[in-house]
């Protein structure tokens, strides 16, 4: 599940403990900024990438074979 506005550690991938955080931007469809970087506060090895609407997000995504551990999941 990819949650917005949430920071999260990518578990998975040539980005594997990467820090990510997906921002809603407002409009209509709603469209998201993906960021990434190898710190929580998202200042050093970092970028972004924008995608149009949340299929995108969804495919952007599994493209990139990311498993997220967001912050304040618990564990099932």
């Amino acid at each position: 599940m990819i949650i917005p506005n949430r920071v999260g550690r990518i578990a998975s991938s040539g980005d594997q403990g990467k820090f990510v955080k997906v921002e809603e931007i407002s409009g209509t469809p709603i469209s998201y900024l993906i960021c990434t970087a190898t710190d929580r506060d998202f200042q050093f090895d970092g970028g972004d990438e924008w995608v149009e609407d949340y299929a995108s997000l969804e495919k952007f995504f599994e493209e990139a074979q990311w498993v997220v551990a967001w912050e304040g999941d618990s564990p099932t």
